[in-house]
């Protein structure tokens, strides 16, 4: 397998982050790389970083001043983001290659936040005994830390990380593209791969990657949805939402129509319709449904 494969097949890597019993998200290792470039993740550190200078010092057995605050939260930031970046590509390998796909945040952020802290702890003693020549002496208190860590992390799964993933899905493609109807019947050509059309089931866009469900197995290609779907025979399929299209063939009906605002496949897997289609895709599938 080639270089270029394994990391297509790591950043399309899906996991679900649990925090509590209902709370939790689901993302690709892309979209999680991308949050931390994101305008939402810089809009919440702003303020968040000018809350815990301003108003933690009840988290050190021994009050630091502002500045001895703000260099330990900087080092404490630097620290979390990397074992955060290492963590996450544990869970994209694990996820990918042994089918592992659910992790706890509380235990991930244990692991972070010590790591963390005493990244901070070694950094600002650093800091302020060789490069000040002033000694710097205070006592972290850990368990305090960690909560704090933690209620950061259900913030940010809760109202940080979510707009930013819906933005990010609903962006991934072009404007509804009209299928060719010229385009050779019985194949769809992608960056060099072939695909039979009556084995398709399902495709799916992601920002500059599409995946094609064939069979029993997901096949990720890099390309446009719109250049793949100017393939497509127009009647053979429907485009239920921006960035998914699903076969004729690959839908089961009966499911379908007692789910609305859902497609259900054969294979099980549902796909949300998006609300300016499903009166479309209704339509579509009752003339599925009496074509039987």
């Amino acid at each position: 397998m080639r270089l270029e494969d394994v990391k297509q097949q790591m950043l399309q890597a899906e996991f679900t982050l649990v925090m509590l019993p209902r709370v939790s998200v689901t993302l690709k290792l892309h979209e999680a790389f991308s949050f931390f470039a994101s305008r939402n993740f810089f809009l919440f550190l702003a303020p968040l970083m000018m809350l815990l200078i301003g108003a933690t010092p009840s988290l050190f057995a021994m009050p630091l001043d502002g500045l001895g605050r703000a260099v330990y939260w900087v080092f404490c930031l630097v620290g979390y983001l990397a074992l955060a970046f290492c963590m996450l590509f544990f869970m994209g390998a694990t996820s990918c290659y042994l089918n592992f796909r659910k992790f706890y945040s509380p235990v991930l952020c244990l692991i972070a936040a010590f790591g963390a802290t005493r990244f901070a702890e070694f950094g600002a003693t650093e800091v302020f005994n060789k490069v000040f020549s002033y000694t710097f002496v205070y006592m972290p208190l850990f368990l305090p830390q960690y909560l704090l860590i933690l209620g950061i992390e259900l913030i940010v799964m809760l109202w940080v990380l979510p707009p930013f993933l819906a933005r990010a899905r609903d962006v991934s493609t072009d404007a509804d593209p009209e299928p060719d109807s010229s385009a050779p019947s019985g194949i769809v050509t992608v960056n060099g791969k072939t695909f039979l059309i009556k084995d398709i089931q399902y495709i799916k866009a992601s920002q500059h990657y599409v995946t094609i469900r064939v069979g029993e197995k997901d096949v990720l290609v890099r390309s446009t949805f719109k250049g793949i779907l100017t393939q497509l025979p127009k009647d053979y399929g429907f485009q239920v939402h921006r960035s998914f299209w699903v076969s004729s063939k690959g839908v089961d009906i009966a499911s379908s129509l007692n789910e609305p605002g859902n497609v259900v496949l054969t294979c099980g897997t549902k796909i949300a319709v998006a609300r300016s289609r499903q009166c479309d895709v209704r339509s579509w599938l009752t003339q599925l449904a009496a074509a039987a």
